[in-house]
């Protein structure tokens, strides 16, 4: 009989539960500010390093944020998802890893008028002029994802070239001053392949897709960025925690 190992839950573990419930139950200052590390310490009984291990886990699961000069807050928006998806990988990795050869066909950004959708999304007023960026990812010359990244255009401090548009889309936008995105909540939507989308995908127009919707938020809890990842039927599973330490 083949044993497993069992794998004892730390200090820290137990702390970063610990406050995680507390968290969920709202039990820390209307606006989610924290306790300083050495408070929180003195109310657990445990030393300030197993505090800052467990705020760092917490940090990576989205459930705290830092503001630099001001503190450790509580994330009560993304602590009240109750099912959420891992960390994306950036697509070029993400299909590599699958044991294909990716590519980008497709590039390109357009200005345009917010929407009803986006602006809501954005918080921003309709006909807000907005950066949409469009990429089509291949692997192995079969198109399996499509993503709009929608910004409004007052947060991209200069002109975008098409050279830097296949860059992953975070590390384009560092390039342009573009505010820390802290976290990102996503809706996972079954949909199908309109006239559009059918032709980018070479699919039939009808045929099942996964939606990805994703607001991205800076450390003000300010909407700053709207993702639309579409994703061929069967390429891709995800699971459990997205957070912002990821890179498309």
């Amino acid at each position: 009989m083949v044993g497993r190992r069992l794998v004892k839950e730390t200090l820290s573990d137990k702390v970063r539960d610990h406050l995680k419930e507390m968290i969920e139950r709202k039990e820390f200052e209307p606006s989610g500010q924290l306790p300083s590390e050495e408070v929180l310490g003195e109310m657990m009984g445990v030393s300030r390093i197993t505090i800052r291990d467990a705020l760092a886990n917490l940090e990576m699961d989205g459930y705290v944020y830092r503001r630099q000069g001001k503190g450790t807050f509580a994330n009560y928006r993304v602590a009240k998802v109750k099912h959420r998806i891992s960390s994306a990988k950036e697509f070029f990795a993400l299909i590599s890893e699958k044991g294909f050869v990716p590519s980008v066909p497709y590039c390109h950004y357009y200005l345009g008028e917010a929407g009803p959708l986006v602006s809501s999304k954005l918080g921003c007023e309709p006909k807000t002029e907005i950066v949409t960026i469009e990429k089509l990812f291949l692997a192995d010359q079969l198109p399996v994802i499509f993503c709009l990244n929608m910004i409004p255009a007052h947060l991209v401090d200069k002109q975008l070239f098409q050279e830097d548009l296949t860059r992953p889309i975070f590390k384009l936008l560092r390039n342009y001053s573009f505010p820390k995105i802290q976290y990102d909540i996503v809706d996972i939507i079954p949909t199908v392949a309109d006239e559009k989308l059918a032709r980018l995908m070479s699919c039939e127009q009808g045929s099942p897709l996964l939606l990805l919707e994703a607001t991205a938020y800076d450390d003000q809890e300010n909407p700053i960025i709207l993702f639309q990842e579409y994703y061929r039927e069967g390429f891709i599973r995800f699971s459990e925690v997205r957070t912002t330490h990821y890179h498309r």
